[in-house]
């Protein structure tokens, strides 16, 4: 990511839909989770810019001078928010493909149907926002 951000690119994203990326869930809700995140980037691209894979990566790597023109609100977990808040107008932007292991900390939009809906729903109403 560092490399890219070297040779002009204002960010970068690691994206699990973009050739050579992938990921592996296992688990028990392993397949529903691939499946929601799945979802909600169809959904989000769709919507807004189809050139773009993996609007809801979590591994992005951006410049200081651009973060100091686009501010980051506290809806930033999902990259849809940051990237239409300017960086698609005005940078360059690369996402680069990986295979993400397993989450180990920190809150996933949901492992089942009813914590999707529940913490899903400040994605998609920050994403009419942008429609």
């Amino acid at each position: 990511m560092l490399y890219m951000l070297d040779q002009g690119f204002d960010a970068v994203v690691n994206s699990r839909y973009v050739v050579g990326g992938g990921e592996d869930r296992s688990g028990e809700w392993g397949a529903t989770q691939m499946f929601l995140s799945l979802t909600l980037n169809w959904f989000t691209r769709f919507f807004l810019d189809a050139s773009f894979a993996d609007y809801t990566s979590g591994f992005v790597a951006v410049r200081r001078a651009v973060l100091q023109e686009i501010p980051c609100t506290g809806l930033w977990r999902i990259f849809c928010g940051f990237y239409f808040s300017g960086l698609r107008k005005k940078y360059r932007v690369c996402e680069l493909p990986y295979q993400p292991c397993s989450q180990q900390r920190g809150v996933k939009t949901g492992t089942n149907l009813l914590q999707f809906l529940r913490r899903g729903r400040k994605y998609v109403v920050r994403l009419c926002g942008y429609v």
